[in-house]
């Protein structure tokens, strides 16, 4: 697979860099880099917030689940 060759390849760099400090994220892209991946920086506007599929009575990712009395009740809320 792709992403097992990239690992390879960034543990390779790695070993033949033993004095290289990893502090901050742009480290690891500098490192990254250097393997010839390609690196993709995300902002925070490329994050996407889904707390409406699974918050709520009526979102879709909510499993409703019924007592042995046919009540409704929300596997969410189960202690």
């Amino acid at each position: 697979m792709e992403a097992d060759h990239i690992h390879a390849l960034i543990e390779r760099v790695i070993k033949k860099q033993p004095t290289m400090k990893i502090c901050t994220p742009w480290d690891w892209q500098q490192l990254i880099r250097s393997t010839g991946a390609t690196v993709f920086e995300m902002q925070l506007d490329d994050f996407k917030n889904f707390e409406a599929l699974y918050s709520g009575t009526g979102s879709p990712l909510i499993q409703k689940k019924q007592t042995v009395d046919k009540e409704s009740f929300l596997l969410s809320s189960a202690v």
